[in-house]
């Protein structure tokens, strides 16, 4: 079971990403590093899979890139977030109150 799990933008941070997987990889081993396009089996519910492992991770690492940090939707999302009105796709709230608490 994979202990560290990947969060990325493929958009602005696939490269950097790989670079992080291959070394986490390299040092803990294929098995204990999850991310996105390697560790989802065929078939499976994407979102459902991605909620699974982060439950049973025992390390987030989200990569954020200055373009995430800039980019109009981020910053909308964030806004509704702290404001309690959305939850992200993923359940940002469970993720962060498993980092919390």
């Amino acid at each position: 079971m994979p202990i560290i799990f990947l969060s990325y933008r493929r958009r602005d941070s696939q490269t950097i990403t790989r670079k992080i997987h291959q070394h986490l990889t390299d040092t803990y081993g294929p098995d204990a590093i999850f991310l996105d396009d390697k560790s989802i089996p065929k078939g499976e519910d994407v979102r459902a899979y991605i909620r699974d492992m982060i439950s049973q991770c025992a390390i987030v690492l989200p990569v954020i890139a200055g373009e995430w940090l800039n980019s109009l939707t981020t910053l909308l999302n964030i806004r509704l977030l702290r404001s309690g009105k959305i939850a992200s796709e993923l359940d940002l709230n469970k993720l962060l109150h498993k980092v919390e608490g």
